[in-house]
């Protein structure tokens, strides 16, 4: 919701409010309604400095949160990873720049108008913030563009794939990357490249899905193109090609599932898109002062100031508690940030989730490698948002959202003032503001 100029003091600061949401500002300050422990609401102030955050070090190092992959062999979906450590497909880097072909393909049967590079917006920029940040300046993105259409041989139909990428058209899958791989080489130097990623022209009507064929396939880098069905829903375009190359790192992603709306490996039409911090372990991308890492029986009674896992604050930003041999509790903090556009300034909290390495993640069901656990059965939605348009998607801020057209469920976020226990795990959440004050205990 729009914030509302109004002459309200600055004394409601923490007072009582009764919509989520809702935004005032007065002095340059600005407050926001959010849900507490009770389902009650107060006023929070979202624009304080951050400071200095000191935490106790960790008792276990980092690798001691690291598990094993235990899943049945052989490992289905077969070629997939969950865990460290990974390595990553043809063209991409554990370490170093990826060079990166961006381009636009169109048809004689369905010509493209203008440049295709304005069709990617902002999505060079943020992908490449998106990398840069969450690998800790481990790998970067170089970017070589080309800004006039390249013309592609045959028709348009032929070029027809489904929802998971497989050939729905006259052409195959490695005869589409044969073509696009070669018509870009006449306009750009390839040599050495990670991946191409690609548009389609805004008005064509043969092609519906996205393209895509991750590095080595074929011979060739990865080569990615964004599906025009989407171009009417106001996508994040940068969390389409940064979920792929994620892939690419060796990562299998798409855990955890439920609430559906947290993670760039998830969906690229949820309120956040962050990477969480189980998969930036694995790929060996977070480090000692962003992770509190402890065992189950080396816990001791510890507070904590958490940063949230969506934006770029130096800091702690996960809590993980190794349980067993196969099972970690990972606790982060949640907030609107660079790399959650989506989400509403009343939206905070933290998450619980716990991974399991015995189990698998599928494509078509709600099976996964860790799942969020439901902190609450009682807590009110946050309130519907947005401008509908169609798809089960809204406008909001500027780009398409998936569900918050029905309101947010909000019973996977721990709220200040609220607490829960999982095996033996009492998690606490103090206080919140800019950050959220956690304590963590062993409940004996």
């Amino acid at each position: 919701q729009s914030p509302v100029p109004t002459p309200t003091p600055v004394s409601k600061l923490n007072q009582s409010c009764t919509q989520q949401g809702e935004e005032i500002e007065s002095l340059d300050i600005k407050l926001v309604c959010r849900l507490i422990s009770g389902n009650q609401m107060k006023y929070f102030q979202i624009d304080a400095t951050p400071s200095l955050i000191s935490n106790p070090t960790s008792p276990d190092n980092l690798s001691s949160c690291r598990l094993p992959d235990l899943r049945p062999l052989p490992h289905q979906p077969e070629g997939t990873n969950i865990t460290y450590p990974l390595t990553p497909h043809f063209g991409s880097v554990k370490e170093g720049v990826e060079k990166i072909a961006v381009v636009g393909f169109d048809f004689a049967d369905a010509p493209g108008t203008g440049s295709p590079l304005t069709m990617f917006g902002n999505a060079l920029k943020t992908s490449n913030e998106f990398f840069n940040w969450y690998s800790n300046g481990k790998v970067t993105f170089q970017f070589l563009t080309y800004d006039k259409w390249i013309r592609v041989n045959g028709s348009a139909s032929t070029y027809k794939t489904s929802e998971h990428f497989e050939s729905n058209g006259g052409l195959t899958v490695e005869e589409m990357d044969k073509e696009f791989y070669g018509q870009a080489s006449k306009y750009l130097n390839l040599d050495g490249i990670s991946a191409i990623w690609f548009v389609y022209p805004k008005d064509i009507q043969q092609l519906t899905f996205n393209f895509g064929s991750s590095g080595g396939n074929y011979g060739f880098p990865s080569i990615y193109g964004l599906g025009p069905y989407r171009y009417n829903s106001y996508p994040l375009v940068w969390s389409y090609f940064v979920h792929e190359m994620l892939h690419d790192q060796g990562l299998q992603g798409h855990s955890p599932k439920a609430p559906w709306m947290l993670g760039v490996m998830i969906t690229e039409n949820g309120i956040s898109e962050e990477l969480n911090s189980w998969d930036e372990l694995s790929l060996d991308w977070l480090t000692d002062s962003e992770v509190y890492c402890t065992t189950k029986t080396n816990l001791s009674k510890v507070s904590l100031e958490l940063a949230p896992v969506e934006r770029e604050q130096a800091g702690l930003h996960s809590v993980m508690v190794k349980l067993n041999d196969h099972q970690v509790l990972v606790i982060e903090s949640h907030r609107s940030g660079p790399f959650s556009p989506g989400m509403p300034n009343g939206i905070y909290g933290l998450t619980v989730q716990l991974v399991d390495t015995t189990k698998i993640t599928t494509w078509d069901d709600d099976q996964a490698t860790s799942v969020f656990i439901k902190v609450s059965e009682s807590h009110p939605h946050y309130p519907p948002f947005g401008v509908p348009i169609g798809q089960g998607l809204v406008l909001s801020n500027g780009m398409g959202l998936s569900q918050a057209g029905d309101g947010l469920d909000m019973n996977y976020f721990l709220l200040e003032g609220e607490s829960i226990t999982v095996d033996g795990i009492k998690i606490e959440m103090k206080k919140s503001g800019y950050t959220d004050q956690v304590t963590i205990s062993r409940d004996n």
